[in-house]
C-alpha cells in the first residue's frame, strides 16, 4: 500500500469537509445579520406623514411660455415652485442664492447668506432616508418637491385644466 497516497486523500477530504462547514456558518450568519440589521437602501423613498405638508390642491397650475399647462405648481407660503418629481434639495434651493451659487458641504450661499436658502434647505434635506429630497406638498397621495425657488418658472399660471394639454386662455388666468 501507498500510505503518503492515502494519507494526502484523507487530508485532501477533511479539507474539503472543513471548508464546506465553514461556508454554511458563514451564510448562515449573514442571514441572521441581514434580519436583524435591516439596511437602508437607495429605494427607500424620502417621505412624510401627509398631516404635515402643504395641501396643494387648490394652488393654481403653472403654464408654460407656449400655453401648455405643466406639473409645477407654485407655493406662496414658501416662495417655491413644486412637482411631483423630485429635485436634488440643494439644486432646488440655489435660486435663493444672490448668484444661484452654493457650497454643497457647508451649505450655504456662495455670495453672501440667504435666509430663504437655509429654509428651504433645512425643510428639503432628507432625514432618515436616502432621495434627492423630502417632499414638501401633497395632492391626495401624490407627494410634491422643490423643484425651483421662487415663482419664476410659474410666472403664468391659471387653474387647472382637465386636459394637461391646454392651459386656460390669458383672461382666465390670475
Amino acid at each position: 500500500m501507498n500510505w503518503p497516497l492515502i494519507i494526502l486523500i484523507i487530508t485532501i477530504i477533511i479539507i474539503i469537509i472543513l471548508l464546506v462547514i465553514f461556508t454554511i456558518q458563514t451564510a448562515n450568519q449573514i442571514q441572521r445579520d441581514a434580519a436583524n440589521n435591516p439596511v437602508i437602501g437607495d429605494t427607500d423613498q424620502c417621505v412624510r406623514s401627509t398631516s404635515d405638508l402643504i395641501n396643494i390642491s387648490g394652488n393654481l397650475c403653472c403654464c408654460s411660455a407656449s400655453g401648455f399647462q405643466t406639473d409645477l405648481r407654485y407655493i406662496p407660503q414658501l416662495d417655491v415652485t413644486v412637482r411631483p418629481v423630485a429635485t436634488y434639495y440643494l439644486d432646488a434651493c440655489a435660486g435663493f442664492c444672490i448668484d444661484g451659487l452654493f457650497d454643497p458641504i457647508a451649505e450655504t450661499c456662495n455670495s453672501g447668506s440667504s435666509v430663504s436658502f437655509q429654509r428651504c434647505v433645512n425643510y428639503t434635506k432628507p432625514i432618515g432616508c436616502k432621495g434627492p429630497a423630502m417632499p414638501v406638498a401633497v395632492i391626495g397621495t401624490q407627494f410634491y418637491y422643490v423643484h425651483s425657488a421662487t415663482q419664476a418658472e410659474c410666472a403664468r399660471s391659471g387653474a387647472c385644466a382637465p386636459s394637461p394639454n391646454t392651459c386656460p386662455s390669458p383672461s382666465a388666468e390670475t
